[in-house]
């Protein structure tokens, strides 16, 4: 089941609330089939979907403003397209791994139980020996540059442009695979 077919009732509710609500299956989600498809520069190309579909729902309801809302690993990427349009005022981010190129932080993430480095692993294993077919065209290289925070999805790189929107951060502290203190440190930056 898709994340339409599951929050149907959601998104209604929105419309009903006079809100265009619009979702897209952009790369690396479920309704993608997965695509995990680097940009030549190593950059991964959803920061180019989730900013088609902003330039979508200004121009196709003349939306004077867009608030995003989003969930785990469309979340960074959500932040990051965000950053291009002032029209992006509010944001939701929901048990989103925020991506840091600071190691220090990447280190202390994997001692208290992230596993993001051992996810990519994982999938790049049972890939690779036709076991999981999760992401198509799953690059463990991108990946790795991807939670270490060497590409267009690091959030850090665009305080200045983020600090000027309002953000709602919710992490629980019992999430099992993405450590809750990613969230913490990345909100309690910007908020300096």
């Amino acid at each position: 089941m898709g994340y339409l077919e599951r929050n149907s009732a959601g998104c209604f509710l929105f419309n009903k609330l006079v809100f265009n609500v619009v979702y897209a299956p952009y790369r690396c989600t479920y309704l993608s089939k997965w695509e995990f498809i680097p940009n030549s520069d190593g950059a991964l190309s959803m920061t180019e979907d989730i900013s088609d579909l902003i330039r979508f729902s200004l121009e196709k309801f003349k939306s004077k403003s867009v608030y995003i809302m989003a969930y785990s690993f469309g979340g960074s990427p959500s932040l990051v397209a965000s950053t291009r349009f002032d029209e992006v005022s509010k944001i939701v981010i929901y048990a989103v791994p925020i991506y840091t190129d600071n190691q220090a932080l990447n280190r202390k993430y994997e001692q208290k139980g992230d596993f993001m480095r051992q996810l990519g692993i994982a999938h790049s294993r049972m890939t690779e020996e036709g076991i999981l077919t999760t992401y198509k065209g799953f690059n463990l290289d991108a990946w790795v540059k991807m939670i270490e925070g060497r590409t267009e999805l690091n959030p850090y790189k665009y305080l200045p442009q983020l600090s000027k929107k309002k953000i709602l951060a919710i992490h629980g502290k019992k999430d099992k695979g993405v450590n809750h203190e990613r969230t913490k440190d990345f909100i309690e930056e910007l908020n300096r």
